[in-house]
């Protein structure tokens, strides 16, 4: 199976080396938004920090052509691999505990009797890895870590066990039944997730929620879910988005939609208005995964189409 997987991720590696601009800068401070590469990577899905920012954990396909999860050294760039192959397929979404200890990794594909579901893997134990209960099933994409009500709860999109229709759930990290937040439409084709501070609020990058092939960002709370931001143009991949610490900004990664070049979309909730980030990833021709840190605004973003390897997970930090 694997042979199989990365003879196909071999032809993708060469038509996005004919389309692409490799360029990996060294530091470049854009728009008030630093962006510094951290590690090479084939087909990076997705990234996230550590909770302090000092650690950069990412899915993508090792050198043997299995999936796996990695632990990077933004200071010196060193790659440790955490877990690869069994169970995993296409780990397409990654987040972290709230205290560092835990990754929880999304992977939709997955066959066996684990079925397609979120995975626990220690950042600590390579290799430790178990199925969370009441994932199963769901075809989960998107996945991010916040507190409700006091406990620790994993917010993620996929699709409804009974209904088969596209569906966001929040379920403690401990497992046991996932709760419905948003079922059905608006929601059509739901990836990234992030939650507001007080995890009463999510937010949701649909891929196709505005119809003729745009995203959108969908807004979800009590009960109700409102596309707050239309025409936002992914690609059709996963990606995703991501509060400030302080809840008052929204970046969605995107793409042009007339050049087809990686940016990041700033929306101000308070204001309504919106900004575009651009400088070094407009040579990048994919909207990525995106994900802050717990504690503070430092930022990973994972992009599939530069660097030698075919992908460059990058921290991203806000000077504001």
């Amino acid at each position: 199976m694997y042979t199989s997987i990365r003879a196909n991720l071999l032809r993708r590696l060469l038509v996005i080396a004919v389309l692409t601009l490799f360029a990996v800068p060294a530091l470049v401070l854009a728009q008030g938004i630093t962006f510094e590469p951290v590690s090479t990577a084939t087909l990076p899905w997705d990234a996230v920090p550590s909770p302090d920012g000092s650690t950069l954990y990412f899915t993508a396909i090792a050198d043997d052509g299995c999936p796996a999860i990695f632990r990077a050294d933004p200071e010196n760039g060193a790659v440790t691999t955490l877990a690869a192959c069994d169970p995993f397929v296409m780990p397409i979404g990654i987040a972290v505990s709230l205290d560092g200890q835990t990754l929880y990794v999304s992977d939709s594909f997955t066959a066996g009797a684990a079925g397609n579901a979120i995975f626990a893997v220690s950042t600590d134990s390579p290799d430790m890895v178990s199925t969370i209960a009441g994932t199963q099933g769901t075809a989960p994409q998107g996945v991010e870590v916040g507190l409700r009500n006091g406990v620790e709860t994993l917010y993620f999109t996929g699709i409804h066990t009974l209904t088969g229709q596209p569906t966001v759930y929040a379920l403690p990290t401990a497992g046991g039944a996932p709760e419905v937040l948003a079922h059905g439409a608006p929601l059509v084709a739901p990836s990234g997730v992030a939650v507001s501070p007080d995890g009463e609020t999510v937010f949701v990058l649909d891929r196709f929620a505005s119809g003729n092939g745009l995203g959108g960002v969908i807004r979800i709370r009590d009960g109700q879910a409102t596309m707050i931001q239309l025409n936002v143009q992914t690609g059709g991949q996963l990606a995703g988005l991501t509060l400030t610490l302080d809840g008052s900004l929204l970046l969605v990664s995107s793409l042009d939609e007339t050049a087809g070049t990686a940016q990041v979309l700033v929306l101000d909730l308070a204001t309504q208005q919106s900004s575009v980030i651009n400088d070094v990833i407009s040579a990048n021709t994919g909207a990525g995964g995106l994900h802050r840190a717990h504690e503070l605004d430092v930022f990973a973003w994972a992009d599939l189409t530069s660097g030698s390897l075919g992908g460059t997970v990058y921290r991203v930090l806000i000077n504001r």
